[in-house]
Formats: structure tokens, sequence, C-alpha cells
């Protein structure tokens, strides 16, 4: 892959999915094509829908992600389809029509 705006401009996107202890039970590279739907989730759904189709719904699994990954379509999904509950931090402009509480109210 190449990416001209940063400072190493080229490399190779390694996606894993690990748990707990830190061993890696599953282990994606980035190639830009695949059989889910990357238009409607964008990259960083298609990465954690692949991750987690391995996933056995019968265990009550939770799966963490940091900001890129976390949207409301993408948890839904998640919830809906794989039965994976699951905890992000959330961007503010990812927030869809969602209406939360100012930060001074919060901090009370």
């Amino acid at each position: 892959m190449i990416l001209n705006d940063k400072v190493h401009s080229w490399g190779v996107k390694v996606f894993t999915r690990a748990g707990i202890s830190g061993v890696v039970y599953d282990i994606d590279i980035y190639t830009r094509q695949g059989t889910v739907a990357v238009c409607t989730m964008g990259q960083g759904g298609y990465v954690e829908l692949c991750l987690a189709q391995n996933i056995p719904k019968i265990i009550n699994y939770r799966v963490f992600f940091d900001n890129f990954y976390t949207f409301f379509e993408f948890i839904e999904n998640l919830r809906d389809e794989y039965e994976i509950d699951s905890c992000g931090v959330i961007r503010s402009n990812r927030l869809g029509e969602a209406v939360l509480s100012s930060d001074s109210k919060t901090k009370k």
C-alpha cells in the first residue's frame, strides 16, 4: 500500500484479533479486496467484520477497539448479525444524530 502523505509512504497493513493474554487468534492482511461490503462499513468496519466472523456465537464475547473502528452502524451490525457485544471510544464526527450531554454537565 502506498500512502504519499505519510513519512514512510509504503507498507503492509496487518490487522490482528488477540485475547486478553496477548495471544493472536486471527490475522488479516489488508488488500483492498474482500467478500464483505466495504462501501457500507468503510475500511475499519471491513477489517473488524473479517476478524469477527470466526468468533463463536454461543459464548458472550466482547470486542474492544479504538476510535478508528467505532461507529453506531458497525456496533449494531456486530450485535445483530454476530451477537457480539462491543465497546469503543467514538469520534464526535461519527455520532450521527445522537445527542449527548455537554462536557460540563457530564463532569458533575
